[in-house]
């Protein structure tokens, strides 16, 4: 299964940050968060190989070049 890649995890994070800068605006103190939870890395089992694509064929139009 390929890992997931929505950002949720870390744009959670980051409302987390903004709300406590802005209570600590607010407030004038710090304000200290709780860590953050840390989800399991994908694994190089999830790794995703596939061939290289094979060039294109050629167009019949003339060279962009003066010869």
């Amino acid at each position: 299964m390929p890992p997931r890649r929505d950002g949720r995890a870390s744009r959670l994070a980051d409302v987390r940050v903004v709300v406590a800068l802005q209570e600590s605006a607010r407030t004038g103190r710090a304000v200290k968060l709780p860590p953050f939870e840390r989800r399991e890395r994908p694994s190089i089992d999830q790794l995703i190989t596939r061939p290289a694509f094979a060039p294109p064929e050629p167009v019949n139009a003339p060279s962009p070049t003066l010869e």
